[in-house]
């Protein structure tokens, strides 16, 4: 099993023009970006497997108690390295996301090497003069999964499938605003993607944007609160603080009233009156004094 884990990343760090030594630098760049947010204990999603890079650094960094899900519509992919992972705590899926459930052309340029890595739902001009096959897969949103999964918590999500990544937003829309993940890794950078994104509370500007590789986009979750909530509890807090002031006030004005009751009232409610008033020039003038 650690040999096939092996050879899986060995084409990632070592092999092809496209997957090997001229990608290492971006590598070391994941690596550091994971390793920099911390975290252990997180459920994280791979869209887009390919030899597993990305489910690697996840599963390194989030111990026993995180969980990896992973996708690839690649069956040589799948069969020879995400479905042999031995991880209890990586579950893989042979089919691909996209913006809706059921079937749909992929685009492959290869089974393994160098243009596996290529392989997509969409037609991209940057390849269009390369030979390539087309076959149909199986396909699923994001919140189809997430809902027949009993909706559980998304922590990190990475999206990398070759200029389908916006669509693949489109069919997380209900899990990322309800489930809220910390962090979404995308390479696709068009404005559509931006737009989406910032629609949903999230931004590109955080403390990470300098640390990520350059092919791809970190964007972090900026805390959402239901319509009205920060106006509520700011002026709620206010009162709590004022009406926790006159309460401490109230009480040990109460102290200093309490012997002079004793002394002075005899059951007269103008004596009453009289005896708050001392007690409170009395408790004013101690609080002047320290």
């Amino acid at each position: 099993m650690t040999e096939t884990i092996w050879h899986s990343l060995y084409g990632l760090l070592e092999g092809n023009n496209l997957l090997g030594s001229p990608h290492r630098p971006e590598r070391e760049k994941e690596k550091k970006l994971v390793e920099s947010i911390k975290i252990k204990g997180f459920t994280c999603l791979d869209a887009g497997f390919n030899y597993g890079w990305w489910s690697w650094l996840f599963l390194k960094n989030i111990g026993r108690e995180g969980k990896v899900y992973a996708w690839e519509p690649n069956k040589f992919l799948y069969e020879n390295y995400l479905g042999k992972w031995p991880f209890k705590n990586l579950t893989g899926y042979n089919y691909a996301l996209s913006d809706k459930t059921g079937e749909q052309d992929y685009h492959v340029y290869g089974e393994e090497g160098t243009y596996s890595g290529i392989n997509s739902l969409e037609r991209e001009d940057l390849w269009k003069h390369l030979p390539h096959d087309l076959k149909k897969v199986k396909t699923k949103t994001l919140d189809d999964w997430w809902n027949e999964q009993g909706k559980p918590r998304i922590d990190f999500i990475k999206i990398d499938c070759e200029d389908h990544d916006y669509k693949i937003l489109q069919g997380a829309k209900q899990l990322i605003d309800k489930a809220r993940p910390q962090y979404i890794v995308i390479e696709q950078k068009t404005n559509d993607v931006k737009n989406f994104l910032r629609n949903l509370n999230y931004t590109d500007q955080n403390e990470y944007s300098n640390i990520g590789p350059s092919t791809n986009v970190i964007w972090k979750q900026i805390k959402k609160y239901p319509e009205g909530y920060i106006e509520s509890k700011t002026s709620g807090g206010a009162v709590y603080e004022i009406g926790v002031k006159t309460s401490k006030n109230a009480k040990a004005i109460r102290r200093i009233a309490e012997p002079l009751m004793k002394k002075h009232w005899h059951d007269k409610v103008t004596n009453l009156h009289r005896i708050y008033r001392v007690a409170e020039y009395l408790y004013k003038r101690q609080r002047r004094v320290k």
